[in-house]
């Protein structure tokens, strides 16, 4: 089915008509995409961009895939090397003693970022262990965040001007640490999306804000006739569905949770409720989920209209695509490693109210700065 129209792209031959240079290696990109105008100018990467830890038989589509779900299995266990792991709390006890909050664990964990070289840095995004109910590593890709953000501001931009009142994101109920968020679709013609984002800390919570928010979690499903929650796969977008993990045998994993822009969308409205309705900050600095900066949507916006990779097709010529995900992820990842040390206010994956102010008049379509 076909997106909204707020969710378009640039084509692959819309950008090839844009002022393009040819890179051949990756060395200071993130300089290159930044300095780009958004209305005319374009890069095309000539050069391999994936995550070498996941390269399997050159299936660059198969590769894509691995590094996205991030979980690699060796004689030494399991792990995640595509996503940056937190140094956070691993127990109830911890969690009590810690005094920093998850959006100060998370921004130390980024700072590491800029300890790798620009070109080396492969993250997609990051991984944080809940310390109590369903242990799952929960898996955040920087993909996720932006177009969960993009999708939030679909709603302020878009939605708020439909004769439909219930076209947009809105918090349904919240009882307890669980909130019921509606959410669109990016598809033309789908129903709104139910999602309780569970263990939510507020101020209400007191010291049990610290444990609560390391099991923060988003359930997909449907409110019943009565108004109670019920959890559903037909309420679950459809590529959520798929996303089953492999391993070398080829036996199937679900040890892991990702989150997906829905989720994340559903996120940022519950966020903006607490701040707005409800005056309460606490679930902001409790959030496992980064707010992104308005230069942060400027330079993703670029990833998606303004920069095509060169390949060679099966056919044996020369070819031209948009970046995957996964590389639009790793591009995102050196970006805030590049700015993750600097000093003063965070320029990436951080949002600042007075400098950013709303998401939704963030750049997000194409030409936008």
């Amino acid at each position: 089915m076909a997106k909204k129209d707020f969710f378009q792209t640039r084509t692959s031959g819309e950008i090839k008509k844009l002022q393009t240079d040819v890179v051949k290696n990756p060395g200071g990109l993130v300089d290159r995409i930044e300095s780009l105008n958004p209305m005319s100018e374009g890069l095309i990467l000539d050069f391999p961009l994936f995550h070498p830890d996941y390269n399997l038989n050159d299936d660059e589509i198969y590769t894509a895939r691995r590094t996205m779900r991030g979980e690699l299995r060796d004689r030494s266990g399991r792990g995640f090397p595509s996503y940056v792991g937190l140094e956070q709390p691993r127990s109830v006890k911890s969690a009590y003693a810690e005094s920093r909050m998850p959006v100060e664990i998370r921004m130390e964990a980024f700072v590491k970022m800029a300890d790798v070289p620009e070109e080396e840095n492969n993250y997609v995004g990051f991984l944080r262990r809940p310390i109590t109910g369903d242990r799952v590593p929960i898996l955040t890709s920087f993909w996720a965040i932006m177009e969960g953000a993009k999708l939030d501001a679909y709603t302020g931009r878009v939605c708020e001007n439909l004769p439909n009142p219930n076209a947009g994101a809105c918090v349904e109920r919240v009882y307890g640490p669980n909130v019921i968020v509606k959410v669109p679709s990016r598809t033309k013609g789908h129903n709104r999306y139910t999602i309780r984002w569970e263990n939510i800390a507020t101020s209400e919570a007191g010291k049990n804000a610290r444990v609560l928010a390391w099991g923060s979690r988003p359930v997909f499903g449907s409110v019943t006739a009565s108004g109670n929650f019920h959890e559903s796969l037909n309420g679950i977008p459809t590529h959520l569905t798929y996303n089953v993990g492999h391993h070398k045998d080829g036996s199937s994993s679900r040890e892991f949770t990702p989150l997906y822009p829905h989720g994340v969308a559903a996120h940022q409205t519950l966020l903006r409720y607490f701040l707005k309705e409800v005056r309460d900050r606490t679930p902001l600095r409790a959030s496992q989920i980064p707010v992104p900066s308005r230069a942060d949507a400027a330079f993703w916006n670029k990833l998606e209209n303004n920069i095509l990779v060169k390949y060679i097709g099966e056919n044996g010529k020369e070819s031209f695509r948009p970046l995957r995900i996964d590389q639009k992820s790793i591009l995102m990842a050196r970006r805030v490693g590049k700015y993750a040390a600097t000093p003063g206010i965070p320029k990436a994956m951080y949002w600042d109210g007075i400098r950013d102010a709303h998401i939704a008049n963030y750049p997000w379509l194409p030409g936008e700065e």
